[in-house]
């Protein structure tokens, strides 16, 4: 997952950029970085636009030998990678393949 998680980084970024340059010249900005609904929310969290959340998700790690703990991990959406393995924090479709 470490792939898409920069390329999700990447694109994140790179909307952040494209929405401000929209934003300065006074057209719509991206959604996908400020938000799809509502301001800074998504979806997938509440708390992040579209891209941020989405590269969150695909940064998630999650315990690799109790059941509960990986729920626990998840519902968190943890990142931390002290002892634990890449698991996306919500269901999600990410594909990633060599260049």
């Amino acid at each position: 997952m470490a792939p898409a998680a920069a390329l999700l980084g990447q694109a994140d970024t790179l909307a952040q950029t494209l929405s401000k340059a929209a934003a300065t010249h006074q057209t719509v900005p991206l959604a996908a970085a400020i938000g799809s609904t509502g301001a800074n929310q998504s979806t997938i969290d509440p708390n992040a636009a579209p891209l941020k959340a989405l590269h969150t998700v695909a940064r998630g790690m999650a315990d690799g030998t109790d059941f509960d703990a990986a729920l626990a991990d998840a519902s968190q959406k943890n990142t931390a990678t002290a002892g634990k393995l890449p698991h996306l924090t919500d269901a999600a479709i990410v594909q990633a393949a060599k260049a």
